[in-house]
């Protein structure tokens, strides 16, 4: 890594408005690579131990639902969750993206009023789409579908508003440096409602067991923790901000966020294309199947997920300072540290795939083919690192759109033509496939507008003095 700090040009391409500079700002001296990546490893680490709770009880609660249900109940409960999942993008604006990078520059700036002003106008619009989106749901869910699908996708919609600005909060608290506290109601608080309420379904069993059950004990859980994530952000917002006479810049925030609306709705929407479309295809039965898989493959980028949590608002912060030489170091190190972290896992869900799945129940194992295969592209998925996250927070967003709604064709694309004949592991090529072009796409993509590099491959970095 070179000791000399290199300065961030600004973008021309992008023609969007600089939330984390000012021309009235003084330079302020770039920190050291080290010490950013320091508070970085503290982050990531701290959010990845309650990141690994929260879907060790996760894994818990998924499991035991999936027994306790059977296939095709918790195929319906799952095919259910995907919809509310999907519909929550929506409903969120992709303001989430947005909300990072304007209250992280805003709070460099000291600009409190627009900050307040940012908050206030983001949480405003998100409740209005939600509510609209999730009554819209419920209306479709009513007269289209048949009990018990129906009861339990209308439960499943009420979700849609407490998601939407649960994200926008945590969003909120990422911004403010405040990862750790603001991941504790959904990775503490909700998982323990959660595992509580189903394990008093399987003490009452009998007819009392049903999807409809185990969504309501979904939703007393999200709204519990939503509860006390409102708390939680109250007293992490400065007192500034608190006094501040809301100012609004709508026409500069409209211009900023409508790229990140897109990038953000078509990133999170690729994940549920796939669950989506083996339910609708499969069955609801398949759809279980499928979500099992899916859960196996999260665990292999579960480090990285952890880690952009704390490593985005400060790139937002190193962007307004020209740091690009610690941009880089802290990228590297957390895609080398994603694929140790991830080979074990790869290793014995490629060889073992049955003995997790098992875990679900007999009827599970036959995804055991589009369990190798997903963890697979999830590895590759991995070694790319946090590239998006660069783009983003440096006001590449509309790059990185392209690159994303690349993989995003090709998840769609992909599934028409693989699921109706390979099921579940025709859904597991899709993703894995789409995961490679996007990270191929965008790993150029940050080659190209900011010569860094993001990737745990040392060969693809642009300097030679580094190396």
């Amino acid at each position: 890594m070179p000791s000399v700090t290199r300065r961030l040009e600004p973008s021309p391409t992008e023609g969007q408005p600089d939330l984390t500079s000012s021309e009235d700002s003084t330079a302020q001296e770039a920190p050291q690579p080290r010490s950013l990546v320091r508070r970085m490893l503290f982050g990531a680490s701290a959010t990845a131990l309650l990141q690994a709770s929260s879907s060790a009880i996760g894994f818990l609660v998924a499991v035991a639902l999936a027994r306790l249900l059977g296939g095709h109940g918790y195929g319906a409960y799952v095919f259910a969750l995907a919809w509310a999942s999907a519909l929550t993008i929506p409903a969120g604006l992709g303001l989430n993206l947005f909300v990072v990078r304007g209250v992280a520059g805003y709070e460099v700036k000291q600009k409190w009023e627009h900050l307040r002003g940012l908050l206030i106008r983001a949480n405003t619009l998100v409740a209005a789409a939600s509510i609209a989106i999730a009554a819209a749901g419920s209306a479709i869910a009513l007269l289209t579908l048949a009990e018990p699908l129906r009861l339990v996708f209308v439960l499943a919609m009420a979700l849609i508003p407490i998601n939407a600005l649960t994200i926008l909060r945590q969003s909120t608290m990422q911004a403010l440096g405040r990862v750790v506290v603001g991941q504790i109601p959904e990775f503490v608080i909700r998982p323990l409602i959660l595992i509580a309420g189903v394990g008093a379904l399987a003490l009452v069993g009998g007819k009392v067991l049903t999807p409809v059950a185990a969504m309501l004990v979904n939703v007393a859980a999200v709204s519990t923790a939503f509860i006390a994530g409102v708390i939680a952000l109250r007293k992490a917002v400065p007192e500034q901000v608190r006094s501040a006479a809301p100012k609004y810049q709508m026409r500069e925030w409209v211009s900023a966020a409508l790229p990140m609306m897109l990038i953000g709705g078509i990133w999170q929407l690729n994940g549920y294309v796939s669950t989506i479309a083996v339910g609708t295809i499969g069955g609801t039965r398949d759809a279980g199947i499928y979500s099992a898989v899916e859960k196996g493959g999260v665990l292999i980028v579960l480090l990285l997920i952890a880690a952009n949590m704390p490593f985005a608002p400060l790139v937002a912060r190193m962007r307004a300072k020209g740091d690009l030489a610690g941009m880089e170091h802290g990228a590297e190190r957390i895609a080398q540290a994603s694929v140790i972290a991830s080979l074990p896992i790869v290793i014995f869900f490629v060889a073992l795939p049955g003995v997790y799945l098992g875990l679900f129940g007999s009827a599970f194992t036959s995804g055991g083919t589009a369990l190798r295969i997903l963890v697979l592209g999830e590895l590759f998925n991995a070694t790319a690192g946090p590239v998006g996250a660069v783009l983003i927070m440096t006001g590449h967003e509309r790059a990185a759109c392209w690159g994303v709604g690349l993989g995003l064709l090709t998840t769609v694309v992909l599934t028409i033509v693989l699921v109706p004949f390979l099921g579940v592991t025709g859904a597991a090529i899709a993703d894995a496939a789409s995961f490679v072009v996007w990270n191929v796409a965008l790993t150029i993509l940050c080659r190209r507008r900011l010569k860094i590099n993001a990737t745990a491959f040392w060969p693809l970095a642009m300097t030679n003095e580094r190396r």
